[in-house]
């Protein structure tokens, strides 16, 4: 087997493994739920502040059946800002996507799709010639 083979292989792994252990770990777990939606908000503030030693923050959407029970945020967008968290707030998702980027490109690239040696002024034709033409894919990765 490959080496860019073994890595996509592996990166598929993690990327099903991950959800289905935090899947388990909430189905499994010994939690009684608050029925209120004031009171949950207070449980997950009480276990960010528990586990994190922080208050928790985030955007939220509780739902029961077909009904939204809660809709909103708690806290601030950031420790500088006093900007509150609400339903509309974008949040950046930082480096979160390069894991998934690259194994997309591994996978078409096993199937033939592209070359990971071919330079990338192949596949952006609008980057800078000079400079396109000395990188290639299996650089960026």
């Amino acid at each position: 087997m490959s080496i860019n083979k073994k890595i996509v292989n592996v990166s598929i792994k993690v990327i099903f493994i991950i959800p289905c252990a935090l899947l388990i770990v909430g189905c499994f777990g010994n939690h009684s739920f608050p029925d209120n939606t004031q009171e949950l908000m207070q449980y997950y503030e009480k276990k960010g502040k528990d586990i994190f030693h922080s208050p928790m923050s985030g955007a939220f959407l509780v739902a029961k059946n077909d009904s939204i029970l809660f809709k909103g945020g708690i806290g601030h967008t950031d420790l500088k800002s006093e900007q509150d968290i609400n339903a509309d707030t974008r949040f950046y998702i930082g480096s979160l996507s390069k894991q998934f980027t690259a194994t997309l490109i591994l996978l078409l690239a096993q199937e033939g799709k592209l070359d990971l040696k071919t330079p990338i002024i192949n596949y952006l034709p609008d980057y800078p010639k000079d400079k396109g033409a000395q990188i290639t894919i299996h650089h960026l990765l």
